[in-house]
């Protein structure tokens, strides 16, 4: 039997009013503008008493539909299937998927596919299965709460549309949302981008009525670019008050979506290293998010055989071309997209490989729109349009302010550029376009491009194009570096990792002067991506999802101490023992590592979760562990003090890594971790994926170690 009350307050929610009730049915009225509804809900079948009712109110106007339901599941169902339009909703979504491919093909110069590369899930490596995993996630029973982690351009936006074609031609009974923030400064109030996405994506339904079905995990949420609001640091751990009340807004947006009742699934794709990082984040998740289900999830950089194929890839090696330094979709689809012979002809290192990418879409650029400026020319005005964005802290706008822009960088040559059309024999008299259509020209310039099929704002292609005519413009003092944000350096270093080394030192000697006022964790990403090396120390800092490759160099003049290592991967690197000096290493992940050991110290190393570091253990280990029973029981009962505080008369559920030694001395940390992995062996507490949870059924146990 239907609950009534519950039934009313569903169908209040789809907008309509109670009509009138009886003992074996409900009516409910629904009326917008032209059209008048009445749904009878059937309690009980009497067909002369329904016959009278339908008739009365198809007298009275009402188109009239009569629904019997024994669950008020089906009943749900029913009206969001009806409301929401599930089949129509979802065919839309595929087609900006294609659209979306078709604008990928464009900017690619050649067919856009996805190619799924390396991944980590909760820390642990993926070579495959990564939208299958995301879909399955958002299957799951329960709130969910995916985070996915990427440098600029290396596929977020990508994996976000290939999520949503995968839904929409699938579910039968979900309509995913697709968000795509803006990266307008205008729009800063994250609650309210969200509440105008929803809006703009369902017009003719209120945003409570999407808000409370993204709720119930009949709209999964995919958020893209969910860091794009926070005005300058990337680092949490380094924000000052107001951008770190900004984050914790932007934070708590989303845990009212995911309360204790919520069957929510929201997938957020954000930069690596940006709001999800630090004790922000970590403080938040424990307190907010006890009953959510987190994965987290990095993409790590793409393989170049899996991008290329394994003959180009060879072809590439005997080359000599460092395959290290072209980790970038970008380059690695435009190779994919050669022969091999043009390979052979044209590719001798990494710049060439650049400089073919730039002159067949340049030379193409001119033939399409019949563009009378040179490559150099062409790309001369681009780094000047990157240099204003990043003056005017925006990655895209609306067409007519890209004209405006542009008009601007044009003054003094427009009228050369003009009369080339007039001396060229290739051009009648008629063919010189006005002012006004030359600047056009360049505002659909292939470089540029509407941001998303939903919007009429326009920007640089990808962020490795933007980050490159960054770069370019700050060398050739075309922008300054105190102008630069530190979103903006963070583009343009990532982007100029596959430059030559004179080029990326250059780039580094003009970042030089603003270097120690970014968070410290830029600092590294600058040294992995321009120097190639450790340039400083680095003390007391947290470090999430950063790659060391074969190509970083661990200088030993330089030491990582008392740091934190989160979901890093070490891959193919030369690691000297010298260079840690009591840091911990949480889910990370150490592929082929060469150790030296070159200290004779003990290195005070702590490693959880992680996989492939038994000899960087032996090697930086002189310590014989001998815990006495009642040291260990105190190190205990210091770890399930971190859940159930002295003086407090609950304890809390769930705790990360790295807040269980707070408070520590380097010298104790190994025990404190010692009675971690005592303390789960024991089953007393619980490891997941991302956070250890202490185990409530064995509460005497606890009440003992703690003396309670």
């Amino acid at each position: 039997m239907l609950d009534r009350k519950v039934l009313d307050e569903l169908y209040s929610l789809y907008g309509f009013e109670k009509g009138e009730e009886r003992e074996n049915f409900s009516v409910y009225l629904h009326s917008e503008g032209y059209f008048h509804n009445a749904e009878i809900v059937q309690f009980k079948t009497n067909e002369i008493e329904l016959s009278q009712v339908r008739d009365q109110y198809s007298e009275l106007g009402f188109s009239v539909h009569v629904s019997l339901f024994d669950k008020i599941e089906a009943t749900h169902a029913s009206l969001f299937a009806g409301f929401f339009n599930i089949k129509h909703s979802n065919n839309r979504l595929i087609q900006e998927y294609n659209n979306f491919c078709e604008l990928q093909t464009k900017k690619t110069l050649g067919n856009y596919s996805y190619v799924e590369g390396r991944f980590f899930i909760n820390g642990q490596l993926s070579e495959s299965g990564l939208i299958e995993q995301i879909s399955s996630k958002i299957s799951e029973s329960g709130p969910q709460l995916i985070i996915l982690e990427a440098a600029a351009g290396f596929g977020k936006t990508c994996t976000s549309y290939e999520v949503i074609h995968r839904l929409a031609s699938n579910s039968i009974d979900k309509v995913p949302l697709l968000a795509e923030l803006s990266k307008n400064r205008k729009a800063s109030v994250f609650r309210y981008v969200l509440l105008s996405e929803i809006d703009r994506k369902f017009t003719t339904l209120s945003s409570s009525l999407v808000t409370y079905e993204i709720k119930n995990g009949r709209v999964p949420l995919i958020i893209d670019g969910f860091d794009e609001l926070l005005s300058k640091s990337n680092s949490l751990t380094e924000l000052n008050s107001k951008d770190a009340e900004e984050a914790q807004t932007m934070l708590d947006t989303i845990a009212d979506l995911l309360t204790y009742n919520s069957k929510a699934k929201i997938l957020l794709t954000s930069r690596k290293s940006s709001i999800f990082t630090g004790d922000i984040f970590d403080d938040w998740a424990e307190k907010k998010l006890f009953n959510c289900n987190i994965t987290r999830i990095q993409l790590a950089e793409p393989t170049a055989q899996d991008w290329v194929g394994y003959e180009k890839f060879v072809v590439l090696k005997e080359l000599g071309i460092s395959l290290d330094n072209i980790l970038n979709p970008v380059l690695l689809t435009f190779i994919r997209n050669q022969t091999i012979e043009t390979i052979r002809q044209n590719y001798g290192n990494n710049e060439n490989i650049l400089d073919q990418y730039f002159s067949l879409l340049l030379t193409r650029e001119q033939e399409r729109q019949q563009l009378l400026l040179d490559i150099r020319e062409q790309i001369s005005i681009m780094q000047q349009l990157a240099s204003y964005l990043v003056q005017f802290d925006i990655s895209s706008e609306e067409p007519q302010f890209i004209r405006e822009l542009l008009l601007d960088i044009l003054t003094g040559n427009l009228n050369k550029y003009l009369e080339r059309y007039s001396d060229s024999l290739l051009q009648s008299s008629e063919d010189r376009p006005t002012d006004e259509e030359f600047v056009m020209k360049l505002v659909h310039h292939a470089l540029l491009d509407r941001v998303s099929a939903n919007s009429n704002k326009i920007g640089f292609i990808n962020d490795f194009i933007l980050g490159l005519f960054i770069g370019d413009a700050l060398i050739f003092n075309k922008l300054s570096i105190d102008q630069m944000s530190e979103k903006y350096i963070d583009i343009a270093s990532t982007s100029y990792g596959i430059k030559d080394e004179q080029s990326r030192k250059t780039l580094f000697k003009k970042i030089t002067p603003v270097i120690v006022q970014l968070s410290v964790e830029y600092q590294l990403l600058i040294d992995i991506n321009l120097v190639k090396k450790l340039t400083q120390n680095y003390c007391d800092q947290y470090f999430d999802s950063l790659v060391f490759k074969s190509n970083f160099y661990f200088d030993t003049r330089y030491k990582f101490i008392n740091c934190i290592f989160s979901s890093c991967s070490f891959d193919n690197c030369t690691i000297p023992t010298s260079v840690f000096q009591s840091c911990q290493f949480y889910n990370c992940q150490f592929y082929n590592v060469n150790i030296i050991n070159n200290s004779s110290n003990d290195a005070e190393l702590i490693f959880s979760g992680c996989s492939g570091h038994d000899e960087f253990i032996i090697a930086s280990s002189t310590r014989f562990d001998s815990l006495l029973i009642d040291t260990e029981q105190n190190y205990e009962k210091f770890v399930l003090e971190q859940y159930w505080k002295v003086g407090y008369d609950m304890a809390e559920p769930r705790r990360s890594y790295r807040t269980l030694f707070r408070g520590t001395s380097s010298e104790e940390r190994g025990f404190v971790n010692d009675a971690i992995e005592t303390l789960i062996d024991r089953s007393i507490l619980r490891k997941t994926s991302t956070y250890i949870e202490l185990n409530f059924t064995r509460m005497s146990e606890i009440r003992d170690i703690l003396g309670r």
